[in-house]
């Protein structure tokens, strides 16, 4: 399987939560995006990924997001990709 970098924006929130963690467990690399350091610190905490496979940032602004994706995008050498849609059965 070829393993991908996911950039969730509000990974805190329910969706992006476990958004997340379904990426996680099928071994794609995360960058989390969020207003929260507090929350984002947490899910961090409980997803328990080498650095090598995270990029976190807390969104200051409306214009943070896709700054910080490509920031992401820039760490892995990828690019981006959007997918709308997204249930939990189709994080492959």
């Amino acid at each position: 399987m070829n393993k991908r970098v996911v950039v969730i924006t509000g990974a805190t929130g329910a969706l992006g939560n476990l958004a997340a963690r379904a990426f996680a467990e099928r071994g794609h690399s995360l960058a989390l995006l969020d207003h929260n350091q507090e929350k984002l610190d947490s899910l961090v905490r409980d997803l328990n990924l080498p650095s090598e496979r995270l990029y976190t940032s807390v969104m200051r602004s409306a214009t943070w997001p896709r700054a910080r994706s490509r920031n992401a995008a820039t760490r892995w050498h990828c690019s981006i990709t959007t997918r709308k849609n997204w249930t939990p059965s189709s994080a492959t």
